[in-house]
């Protein structure tokens, strides 16, 4: 497994992990689970059923979709595991939504830090 870590504050950074083909409609499969949670920690999630955003708690073992705004607070950490493929580990302070288009997971950091493992074996030709 590879290890990628970085610090990006305030700006925005697009990490593209190529994962196993995900169900066109976000909220019918989950992009991801969260493995861990330390802290306190947000996601904020449109549905179908309820158009407009509501924010709420992010809980261990909670599915992740696409299009999910995760946020994290003081002391806190998330992982959560993608398509089987990718942990993103996200640490305090850290604002992270994870976008799908076909086969491929885009992970948009617009604050704090990130940390990205890949098992390559489990990844998508």
């Amino acid at each position: 497994m590879r290890h990628v870590s970085r610090r990006h504050t305030g700006w925005l950074l697009a990490a593209a992990v190529a994962l196993a083909p995900i169900a066109a409609q976000a909220q019918t499969r989950a992009a991801g689970v969260v493995t861990t949670l330390q802290g306190e920690a947000s996601v904020t999630r449109a549905s179908a059923a309820q158009p407009a955003p509501t924010v709420q708690p992010l809980k261990f073992r909670e599915n992740v979709f696409a299009q999910d705004l995760v946020t994290t607070g003081d002391r806190s950490l998330a992982r959560i595991l993608l398509g089987g493929a990718a942990v993103v580990t996200v640490r305090e302070h850290s604002t992270l939504r994870i976008s799908e288009q076909g086969s491929t997971a885009t992970v948009d950091i617009t604050n704090g830090k990130v940390a990205l493992v890949v098992a390559k074996e489990r990844m998508a030709g």
